[in-house]
């Protein structure tokens, strides 16, 4: 082949590629020819000059579920199963009939709504899915007034949708899965609807862009860190994003931005081992008081992970009247067992230290904890008051009891057959690289080490908050009768369908956050 011939079928390549891309400025006087309608839409229902600069749309009592009368829909055809649309519009309804917004379309039985409409006295974003026989809200969110952006990101499984106002950054609402309008005629496309009433109000969008080859938002998330084992990962809400949400497109990120009723300080030090400082952030609801408190302690198999991915679960809880510190311990490739037990114990005595400074109840505070987290609370919960798992990290003039506790999907042992079996099968070693030896090497530091062992009259109230995960070997049941044929207040939740990182994540953050405040109100109690 010649040359010219070969960088000709390269340009056309190239350019074949960018014609899927477009963006629309509403500018022309008429729609640009790749736009489309449902069955000859009256004219009388979009307009490129009403409003300079943007495409206006008057809904009418046809909804996008008609079979025969056209709907007031504007759409262009979806080129690939990977893409990135985006829109402004600026729609502010006068009553709740009227919507208006995004739409993912195939036909009138298959389609995904994402649009704005009014609620009681507030405007709100919806996501509404035709399926069929079957028409829902999936998810509803508040927003102010004034002209928002809306997002519709495609990947092969599922779609996700968000949405940004004014500079904010784009916050994500959900996302559903792509097999419902899996075909050749999926559009992208703007709607308007009175919904049965004639509407009174326009949707005014000002542009539209469509990015064929969008960036994967993943691409760039940090995996691995050269201080971990081979094989090892670092665990993040990026990286637990990742891997959940194949299977559960739905899931949203709780919000860490704290609210104007919270007080923030950050960084906090609560420890010292030589020049080592150890850090906490600190979430409290503001004005005088005696609060009660609880530290929460991050995930990651005890080598990896961050006590600032917990932030949001402590902005929660402060917003329920819980002073909140998200604790930083020391990962096992920093130190061995048991010196995270002696971190959170110090920062238990650091807070009773400052409990006037925080307006802190001293007789009440609890600790919560995930996954590998959750192990660690749950072992600070049954070593009430034994001296041995103190530790030198200062403030020993005060107790590092607390009243109660939260294991959420954390074991309860080392020690189970199935949990050695599985740790000498590899490939992940993490009970090893915690306590500093195989259970061949030293049982009985595997033992110690798990919470079931220290089970006595002490011991705090311990909720057990499961995934549906299969996670066997933990003996978290076992540990559960133990404590209540002593009188001490035990239950176990199974929180259905969850993958393991479950309280990372919206829907479950919200019936995480439920169970903790309910369970604390019933066992948090005092002295």
């Amino acid at each position: 082949m010649k040359i010219s011939a070969v960088i000709s079928m390269i340009l056309l390549l190239i350019t074949a590629n960018f014609a899927q891309n477009f963006r629309d400025e509403f500018k022309s006087a008429e729609l640009d020819q790749s736009w489309n309608f449902v069955r000859n839409l009256d004219k009388s229902r979009w307009t490129l000059s009403e409003r300079t600069d943007f495409l206006r749309l008057k809904g009418s009592t046809v909804t996008l579920d008609d079979l025969e009368v056209p709907p007031v829909y504007v759409g262009r055809k979806v080129s690939s199963a990977e893409f990135e649309a985006t829109t402004q519009i600026d729609f502010q309804p006068k009553s709740e009939n009227e919507t208006a917004g995004f739409v993912l379309r195939q036909n009138e039985r298959a389609h995904y709504e994402f649009g704005i409409r009014k609620k009681g006295n507030e405007r709100e974003l919806f996501l509404r899915f035709v399926i069929g026989s079957v028409r829902n809200i999936a998810v509803t969110q508040t927003i102010p007034t004034g002209s928002v952006k809306l997002k519709i990101r495609g990947f092969p499984k599922y779609y996700r949708f968000s949405y940004s106002i004014g500079n904010d950054d784009w916050a994500e609402i959900g996302g559903v899965e792509t097999k419902p309008l899996e075909g050749a005629d999926l559009q992208i496309g703007l709607f308007a609807s009175g919904n049965g009433i004639e509407s009174k109000t326009t949707a005014d969008f000002d542009w539209f862009d469509y990015n064929a080859a969008p960036k994967d938002p993943y691409a760039n998330i940090a995996i691995n860190d050269p201080s971990l084992p081979k094989g090892y990962t670092i665990f993040s809400v990026d990286t637990a994003e990742k891997g959940a949400i194949q299977k559960y497109p739905f899931i949203t990120r709780p919000s860490s931005k704290v609210p104007e009723n919270i007080e923030f300080q950050k960084g906090l030090v609560y420890a010292k081992y030589g020049e080592r400082e150890m850090h906490v952030d600190l979430f409290k609801p503001k004005g005088k008081g005696k609060f009660p408190a609880v530290i929460i302690v991050h995930g990651g198999a005890w080598i990896t992970g961050h006590y600032t991915m917990e932030n949001p679960l402590a902005i929660a809880l402060a917003q329920r009247g819980y002073v909140a510190v998200t604790v930083e311990h020391r990962l096992s490739n920093e130190k061995k067992y048991p010196a995270q037990i002696h971190d959170l114990k110090a920062s238990v005595r650091w807070l009773r230290a400052n409990a006037k400074n925080f307006g802190i109840d001293e007789n009440r505070i609890g600790a919560v904890g995930a996954s590998s987290g959750g192990h660690l609370v749950a072992f600070l919960g049954v070593t009430n008051d034994l001296a041995k798992f103190e530790g030198n990290g200062g403030n020993t003039n005060f107790s590092s009891r607390v009243q109660s506790v939260v294991d959420i999907d954390g074991t309860a042992t080392f020690i189970d057959p199935g949990n050695i079996e599985k740790e000498i099968k590899g490939p992940y070693d993490t009970n090893t690289r915690l306590t500093g030896f195989t259970y061949a090497q030293n049982p009985e530091i595997w033992k110690e080490a798990s919470p079931i062992t220290h089970v006595y009259k002490n011991s705090a109230p311990t909720l057990f908050l499961n995934s549906s995960s299969n996670r066997p070997f933990q003996q978290r049941e076992e540990m559960c009768a133990k404590l209540n044929a002593l009188g001490i207040t035990s239950e176990i939740i199974v929180v259905p369908d969850t993958p393991h990182p479950f309280w990372l994540f919206k829907p479950w953050f919200d019936v995480t956050v439920e169970n903790i405040d309910k369970f604390f109100k019933k066992t948090l109690r005092g002295k």
